[in-house]
């Protein structure tokens, strides 16, 4: 499972930069992505999330128990 930072900035590729290089790659393309934003209440944020393909996110500061709950999902 990879899990990406969506509000990665200054210099370094963000999250969704990030997962269209995952997914571009037939070798991590299956592989589950998991998204954290610290902007879950904006729009914006959100829209990118649900039009990319991301299998859940969490938002920030992220509960430890909603963190295992989507890692197990995942899993399954």
């Amino acid at each position: 499972i990879y899990f990406l930072d969506l509000n990665l900035g200054r210099g370094r590729m963000s999250g969704k930069e990030i997962l269209d290089k995952l997914n571009n790659l037939e070798c991590t393309r299956a592989v589950p992505k998991v998204a954290f934003t610290a902007d879950a209440f904006d729009p914006e944020e959100m829209h990118d999330i649900e039009n990319q393909v991301f299998n859940a996110y969490l938002s920030k500061p992220s509960l430890k128990i909603r963190m295992v709950d989507v890692f197990q999902r995942l899993v399954e």
